[in-house]
């Protein structure tokens, strides 16, 4: 068997959101009438390996350029209700980035004017990024302003520290890293594997760039501990004798050791706190060094928060205080800003304000369980702790303050705050976004004694992290009032009740990110609601007042009502109905009781006789009174589309279906893939595509043609002309009711016209129409003559009302041309026309109208001292190569400068002056940075028809570049660097080209300058872009910037994709078109709304905007012929037609079809990618998201008659997620003596059955017990804090759903507690009578009869949890069809192919038969043909078992035992691929004769599996497994080889380090390139045999790989390589490894090495993959660059260039 190489490749990166961070630099005054600078805002985030950058830009009265921000202040408020996020860069580093922290943040704390801070900000952004995992290191990179290439600065590698401290112990925090940097930027700390060490280093500024100091300092938490934990002992031994530590020690044994040498136990967070004069950290963390294993049973240990002093530079560390009673739930701390050592921590159901001396003044409790997780009366708040200064010499005792309710008038609370984030606005107010995504306002009075929660009507997306930007204090204007600031000073908001209007930061925004949805851009707006202490004793006159005997009447003391405003704002806090309550309660508590605006420790005693319960201490507590509160409105500005998390995926509709299951491979027929993705109401289903492999492709006519090779549109005349290689030209006209249809060529013409051509005979070169007066439009023929050999434009009149052609003039060249380009501008009238001709000369032509004639004027160009190679003409604005600053050359020759290597040794040439020229071009260049252009740049978007002006571009054979303008001829702007590699395109310019090894240069032969982007919205979304095609079939895409007064700039942007053709392949010249060549970039400026670019290469691509970033999609082709060098011949936007039903624009294309024949085609628009909620990604694919509201956790194509490629059924396991009320529950209708009874009893019957089970013995039946007591413990609701929390309840159900328009058509609940698993539609034998099967032999049927079902796997779970046996159940459905019975339903009608009218059906599932599965959940299902039967394979437990579907029912003819528990069955003919969770992967052979599975061989390394698959090439088989480290392993069946002990041990032969976890690998069927532009692969295919390509066909036809989605809403797949493409392209990986700098200063071989299990038998690393990512970079590079690195590996750039695209073919969906 033959050996199967790898690589892996990542096709979508990461489209979840995990950590951001708001951060500022400078930029140019986006006004050109002010000079200047303002501050840009920048959003960064960042998931796994994939870090963003967002531009914050708002609209503006001009469209081209957005308003500067520094021009608002206070009272001028900038509109932010419609901001959006503009993609400015996008980077693919070699690590998981943990968390970002901005160097140069954008703060609440920041109160400086936007002028003066302009003025310090720097033009790049610095961040520190921290990755964990192995890397466990911390870099410090530096975003380029110019070229938007990352770089690092800095790196402070942690991974010895931690192996040091570790002492090879092994934890769940074992690779996670805690960072965060304090508010000078001056110092960061870092927390290694979840408290095994701290290490402090200091951040220094050196020449404008951040750099860390590698004298760092590690914190011994060891000896900070001990000092604390001796203190605790001697406490309790004063307190409760010696003998109690004793017993203590005994009981522990040897963990009073451990105590010691862990130190602080996990620590779970770690804040910087600012206002202290040293860098000073605060420590959430277990108490006394337990470690989380230990805290697991423990209810009442409570949580510790420590401050520590650092003294980086002295090597010392001082405890400042410390507070060891915080709730056990902790769950992170927030340092309260603008406050000297106040920190808020949140816990599950409370959340607590600790002061600068580390009491708690304020504890809110948000419901009635707060109680449960505190410490208990005795040490919360009666306790006294002691604690050192800040010399460590003194002692003092403090108490904490009570847990209190909401106070007076919110409501009280029902809030659950795990997985919720909190972000403060400024010093007392704070938003906090719930696991729910409901939001909750937290505001801190009184200077830290009260907290008050109040919830709001907004709802975000289940969030992963909030970001606060206070637009209004940091961006906008100068700083708030001095009122606000001493308001802000003092803490007190009731010194603002003059002024209600008055905020602290009225207006902002906030950025939620989320990993299992959309993010989201809100703008909030905040209002102070001003309320007297007196106003809280109101009374109302709906109200009825209570009886006297509850509340006293005081007719003296009557409060006067609210203002209307207030009432208003108040009503909306909490509804009408709750707000009563609200206002009874408070009446009958209080009475004519005063309320106090601070909180008191008063506490109502118990009943006299009754002892105090546990939770007594916090039940009576004073419930305090606010008198003003801010409330809050929100508006989702912008959304980041995202996929969150991708699961199982499926192919999608088939263009030929079919009902064998035969095969296990069906990518031959797959047009789209559809993933799982998402969670709870952000979940649904996810769509990869491309264009034009969509069942939803809207073709709306099609032609066969013949010998086409180009096709133009003419839109007044609405008519479309085809170009025809041999001669002549065909001539198509639009009608209303077919679309199109051909007409005569001479209908085209005027019959009183006298043609100086024949249309039947001549060759058609270009055609274009233009404007040269207001209401008149002039078509431009450019025709070679066959007879005469010469070549004319031809002018003509159209008349709108008929649509003929009449000739007006004419214009002869002096020879055929080479290329041709013709550009108008319709304010000025005129056409420009320029031909390029083979000696390299170029004529230039203005078209004007004048006296009512076309006049064609020559102009001359200045002489060119080269010969050129291709010409482009456009229109821009006629600013676009101005400039007015005196310093931007300066500016532009520091740049380039940077960039150039002045080390010209030769023995560094490859892995220095390389390394250092790839950094300037290949940092910008990374796989995923789509947008590599200048932050600090105005984009070049939008053309102003009263400014713009004509240009032509001519490139010469060195590569330089040189714009003129058309009307003077004039050289405006040029570049001498090669275009075809250049990194930047600047004027002027120091850079020198490397030079190539063999002295020749690849040559420009096309370009085009166009827009791309959306033509309505914001103009920041709109870019100039200039894209060139070199002679070696090398593409360029550049990006154009301006700053305003300089010169433009243009940077090149990511593109990785190979377009050369096959060598195999054909071009089809035509003979009469001399040396003419013909377009391949079709710049468009409205099919579905969107301008852009299509490229008609050797493999098809559309070049459009998305969110201001360049994203390139290939164009798919049904039916594409294999042997042609361009797929496709000609391509024009068709604008006088659209689609019927969304009115896009549409286009026409003529492609090479199948047998030599062409199709023309007019396709309705993009709408499939353009439109709809969806997002195109850099890899290359759309992805279109499909909302259900519901976690879908499988689906399921089913392959049944009523499933048609138009109307497609899928079978859904999904989730529902019920919110229950819980409101019964918040009274149980006891008075307190009876509910003192009630517990006074149930202690009695506890201790009963302790003492019972104790006598007895039986530990099992205590531990009943015992669950039984915490149950009753936790239940028990305090209604005095809180109210009872709702409750989420899931469930899941069946649902089949039709995918035209993803309705759903029926839905099957399952049974309480119990979970779909599994879904799989099969096809079983069935059985059959002697009789049956003699008429099917006579009939030539030898094949079984069949019967297909819809399987699914169920796991019933008990209410109790896992204390009960799991048991499940196999379902078999069925599809049936009935039909409509209703009225509603009788009237409609459908047609089918012929047209004929029927009656519609509908579709259901029947439930046929049901088996019970006592052996465990069923996990896996699949189905297993041997020819002669068909066999259900069941997977459940740590069994799998063949069923037989005989007698109507579910009959077990086989098994096989595993090891723990199976969650996958693949099937390969009569094998099995067997994938146990703990025990890997099984290969198991079905023998049918005796019906047995027997083992083949098997993974004997015994590691845990997520999932695993099956690679296919040639006769070699390979299986790959993913483990829960994101790594995955290559393991391959060879007796042959020693290792395998004769075929029994499956052997590794390859690993490699993901990076992300995969649920589910699915067949990947690998597409040769001939084909890979083919929406019909299996057509396509069929076709490459007996022709040359038979060859490349029967090598992969049995080529598979395998494709899965991630948890971080990525896509990737694995493929298979022939060995000396793979050990050529291994070669390069790791010469380019060593000679090519990694993206933020990461390691890319180390990010790639495979991470061993701690317990894992050591053995040597494999390798032996490919890394696609790293791979792709080479054809970014110059040329020179490329040779020397194919020449160190003994190979040739058209070799390499060979491989990839084979490798990235093999990647295509």
């Amino acid at each position: 068997m033959a050996t199967v190489q790898t690589a892996y490749s990542t096709i979508l990166p990461s489209t979840t959101t995990n950590c951001s961070a708001w951060s500022k630099y400078k930029k140019p005054s986006s006004n050109s009438s002010t000079e200047g600078w303002e501050i840009g805002c920048l959003l960064t985030t960042a998931c796994a390996n994939v870090v963003r950058f967002y531009d914050v830009c708002s609209p503006s009265e001009d469209s081209s350029t957005p308003a500067p921000r520094s021009d608002y202040d206070d009272d001028d408020q900038p509109d932010l209700s419609t901001s959006k996020l503009v993609l400015r860069s996008e980077h693919v580093l070699s690590g998981n980035i943990v968390s970002i922290h901005p160097l140069n943040p954008l703060s609440s704390s920041s109160q400086s004017s936007s002028s003066s801070t302009a003025a310090s900000a720097s033009t790049d952004v610095s961040l520190l990024i921290a990755f964990g995992g192995r890397e466990n290191q911390v870099s410090l990179v530096t975003l380029d302003s110019v070229t938007g290439s990352l770089s690092g600065t800095s790196v402070a590698s942690f991974y010895q520290t931690l192996r040091d401290t570790s002492m090879g112990m092994e934890s769940c925090f074992d690779n996670d890293i805690i960072v965060d940097v304090n508010e000078s930027n001056t110092c960061f700390v870092a927390c290694l594997g979840g408290g095994c060490s701290i290490v402090a280093c200091n951040i220094t500024l050196q020449n404008k760039k951040y750099r860390v100091d590698q004298n760092s300092f590690t914190v011994d938490l060891k000896q900070l501990a001990t000092r604390w934990v001796e203190e605790e002992k001697q406490k309790e031994m004063d307190a409760n004798g010696r003998g109690k530590i004793d017993a203590e020690k005994k009981r522990v044994g040897n963990k009073g050791k451990s105590i010691l040498s862990t130190g602080f136990g996990d620590i779970v967070g770690v804040k910087f706190l600012a206002g202290y004069l040293e860098p000073t950290i605060a420590i959430l963390h277990h108490p006394k060094g337990r470690s989380w294993q230990a805290q697991a049973g423990e209810r009442r240990a409570p949580m510790s928060v420590t401050v520590v002093t650092l003294g980086i530079n002295q090597k010392r560390s001082v405890v400042v205080w410390r507070n060891s009673v915080l709730p056990n739930d902790t769950q992170y701390i927030i340092p309260v800003p603008q406050t000297v050592g106040a920190v808020i921590a949140v816990a599950v159901s409370s959340v607590h304000y600790l002061s600068p001396g580390g009491i708690v003044t304020a504890s809110l409790a948000t419901n009635g369980y707060a109680h449960d997780s505190l410490a208990g009366p005795e040490l919360w708040p009666t306790k006294f702790m002691r604690h050192p200064d800040y010399s460590g010499s003194k002692t003092s005792s403090i108490s904490n303050a009570p847990l209190a309710t909401n106070p007076r008038p919110l409501q009280k609370l029902k809030a659950r705050l795990d997985g919720s984030h909190l972000a403060f606005v400024d010093g007392i107010c704070a938003i906090c976004v719930l696991r729910s995504g409901d939001v909750y306002s937290l505001q801190v009075h009184d200077q830290g004694r009260i907290l008050s929660m109040s919830p709001t009507t907004f709802q975000t997306s289940p969030p992963s992290l909030i970001e606060i930007l206070p637009v209004a204090r940091s961006l906008m204007g100068p700083g708030p009032s001095p009122e606000t600031n001493k308001a802000l000073e003092q803490y007190q908001p009731e010194s603002t009740k003059s002024n209600p209007n008055l905020n602290l930061s009225s207006v902002g925004m906030i950025f939620v990110g989320s990993k299992l949805g959309d993010s989201s851009l809100v703008v909030y707006g905040q209002t102070l609601i001003d309320l007297d202490a007196q106003k809280s004793k109101r009374k109302r006159e709906d109200i009825p007042p209570p009886p006297a005997s509850t509340k006293p009447k005081d007719p003296n003391n009557t409060p006067p009502l609210l203002s209307p405003e207030e009432d208003q704002a108040l009503a909306a806090l909490t509804s009408p109905k709750m707000h009563k309550e609200l206002l009874k309660e408070e009446e009958s508590l209080y009475g004519d009781a005063k309320p106090s605006s601070t909180l008191t420790a008063d506490f109502a005693p118990p009943p006299p006789p009754l002892a105090p319960d546990s939770s007594s201490a916090f039940a009576s507590a004073i419930r305090p009174t606010i008198d003003s509160f801010y409330t809050y409105r929100f508006q989702i500005n912008d959304s980041l589309t995202q996929t969150g998390p991708l699961g199982k995926s499926i192919l999608g509709p088939t263009i030929n279906k079919s009902s064998s299951t035969e095969t296990a491979w069906k990518g031959k027929l797959a047009s789209e893939r559809i993933f799982c993705s998402g969670y709870g109401r952000e979940g649904g289903l996810s769509i990869l595509s491309t264009p034009g492999s969509s069942s939803s492709s809207c073709f709306l006519a099609e032609i066969d043609v013949a010998n086409v090779d180009d096709v133009f549109t003419l839109p007044t005349a609405k008519l479309t002309l085809l170009s025809r290689r041999d001669k002549g030209f065909l001539l198509l006209a639009s009608t209303s009711d077919d679309g199109i249809e051909e007409a005569a060529t001479a209908t085209l013409f005027s019959k009183s016209s006298s043609l100086p051509f024949d249309p039947s005979t001549d060759v058609l070169l270009s055609a274009s129409e233009a404007n040269l007066t207001a209401n008149k439009f002039y078509a431009f023929l450019t025709i070679k003559i066959s007879k005469s050999n010469e070549t004319s434009v031809f002018a003509f009149s159209i008349d709108s009302k008929t649509g003929k052609l009449a000739l007006a003039a004419t214009q002869p060249l002096k020879a055929t041309p080479k290329n041709l380009s013709l550009a108008s501008d319709a304010h000025r009238h005129c056409l420009g026309a320029a031909a390029l001709y083979d000696d390299g000369t170029v004529d230039l032509f203005k078209v004007e109208l004048k006296k009512s004639k076309v006049v064609f004027t020559p102009s001359k160009l200045p002489s060119l001292a080269q010969i050129s190679t291709a010409i482009y003409m456009f229109l821009q604005n006629d600013s676009l190569f101005e400039s007015s600053s005196p310093d931007s050359s300066a500016t532009t020759t520091t740049t380039t400068t940077t960039t150039s290597s002045d080390d010209s040794d030769d023995l560094n040439h490859l892995y220095r002056q390389s390394s250092e020229s790839a950094q300037t071009s290949d940092n910008l260049m990374d796989p995923a940075n789509v947008a590599a252009y200048s932050l600090s740049s105005v984009g070049i978007s939008d053309v102003n028809p009263a400014s713009s002006n004509l240009y032509l571009s001519v490139v010469s054979e060195t590569g330089s570049l040189s714009i003129y303008d058309v009307y003077d001829s004039s050289l405006v702007w040029s570049c001498e660097s090669n275009l075809a590699f250049s990194p930047c395109l600047l004027k002027p310019t120091t850079r020198k080209t490397p030079p190539t090894r063999n002295g020749t240069e690849a040559t420009v032969t096309e370009l085009a300058f166009f827009i791309a982007g959306a033509n309505v919205g914001y103009s920041e979304m709109r870019s100039l872009y200039v894209i060139m095609r070199t002679s070696l079939n090398d593409v360029s895409l550049y990006a154009g910037r301006k700053k305003p007064g300089r010169e433009v700039v243009f940077a090149k942007c990511n593109f990785s994709t190979v377009i050369r053709p096959v060598n195999e392949a054909k071009v089809h010249p035509s003979p009469h078109a001399g040396s003419f060549e013909r377009p391949k970039f079709k710049p468009f400026k409205n099919i579905s709304g969107h301008s852009g670019l299509f490229a008609a290469l050797a493999r098809p691509f559309w070049v459009l905007n998305e969110r201001g970033g360049a994203n390139v999609l290939p164009q798919k082709i049904r039916f594409a012929d294999h042997a042609c060098a361009f797929p496709i011949a000609g391509f024009a936007e068709c604008p006088f037609l659209s689609s019927p039903t969304s009115k896009a624009s549409s286009f026409v294309t003529v492609n090479e079809r199948v047998g030599g024949s062409q199709r023309f085609s007019v396709i309705g628009g993009l709408d499939e990618v353009l439109t709809g909620c969806g997002f195109i990604s850099t890899g290359g694919v759309h992805v279109k998201k499909i909302p259900l509201g519901v976690t879908v956790r499988d689906i399921e194509y089913i392959d049944h008659p009523a499933s048609t490629n138009e109307r497609p059924l899928y079978a859904l396991i999904v989730e529902l997620e019920d919110e229950i009320d819980m409101s019964g529950y918040d009274d149980d209708g006891f008075t307190d003596l009876e509910r003192y009874e009630h517990r006074k009893d149930k202690n009695f019957r506890r201790m009963e059955d302790v003492i019972d089970s104790d006598l007895r013995g039986h530990e099992d039946e205590f531990q009943d017990w015992a669950d039984t007591i915490k149950r009753t413990d936790y239940l028990e609701i305090n209604m005095d804090l809180g109210r009872c929390p709702n409750y989420s309840e899931k469930r899941h159900e069946l649902w089949l759903v039709e995918a035209k328009d993803w309705t759903v058509l029926s839905k099957y609940p399952m049974t309480k507690d119990e979970q779909c698993t599994t879904i799989k539609y099969v096809s079983l034998t069935e059985d059959e009578t002697e009789q049956e099967k003699a008429e099917k032999y006579a009939q030539g049927n030898y094949a079984p009869s069949t019967r297909a079902f819809l399987a699914v796997g169920t796991a019933q779970v008990d209410s109790d949890g896992d204390e009960t046996p799991a048991i499940g159940r196999i379902l078999l459905y069925e599809v049936v069809e009935s039909k409509a019975e209703s009225s509603e339903d009788k009237e409609t009608k459908i047609e089918d192919e012929e047209g004929k009218k029927k009656q519609k059906k509908i579709v259901g599932l029947s439930l046929v038969h049901e088996k019970e599965s006592r052996l465990g959940p069923v996990s896996a299902i699949n189905a297993l043909d041997c020819g002669s039967s068909i066999y259900l394979i069941v997977g459940a437990g740590s069994q799998i078992s063949m069923e037989a579907w005989q007698m109507d029912r579910l009959t077990q003819v086989g098994f096989y035992h595993a090891m723990q528990h199976v969650i996958s069955i693949e099937v390969i003919r009569s094998y099995i691929v067997l994938v146990d969770a703990y025990e890997g992967i099984r290969f198991l052979i079905w023998k049918d004769h005796d019906k047995t599975l027997n083992l083949i061989s098997r993974d004997y390394s015994l590691l845990p599996v997520f999932s695993a698959g099956m690679l296919t090439l040639g006769n070699g088989l390979a299986f790959v497994s993913h483990d829960e480290r994101e790594n995955f392993r290559v393991l391959q069946y060879a007796p042959n080889d020693a290792e395998s002990d004769g075929g029994a041990r499956l052997i590794v032969k390859a690993d490699f380090h993901m990076g992300c976890s995969a649920v589910q690998f699915s067949s990947h069927y690998c597409v040769p390139p001939a084909i890979s532009y083919s929406a019909n692969t299996t057509v396509s295919f069929a076709s490459m045999k007996g022709t040359p390509f038979e060859a490349q066909a029967r090598e992969m036809e049995e080529t598979f790989g395998l494709c899965f989605g991630t948890t971080d809403g990525g896509f990737s797949c694995v493929v298979p390589l022939p060995t000396m493409i793979f050990t050529r392209l291994q070669a390069l990986q790791n010469i380019m490894s060593n000679a090519l700098s990694s993206p933020a200063a990461c390691s890319t071989r180390g990010w790639r090495h495979y991470r061993r299990y701690r317990m894992q038998v050591i053995e040597p690393v494999k390798k032996k993959v490919l890394d696609t990512d790293l791979l792709l970079r080479f054809m970014n590079l110059e040329q020179g660059v490329q040779e020397e690195l194919c020449a160190a590996g003994g190979t040739t750039v058209d070799v390499i260039k060979d491989h990839l695209l084979l490798l990235s073919s093999y990647c295509t969906i």
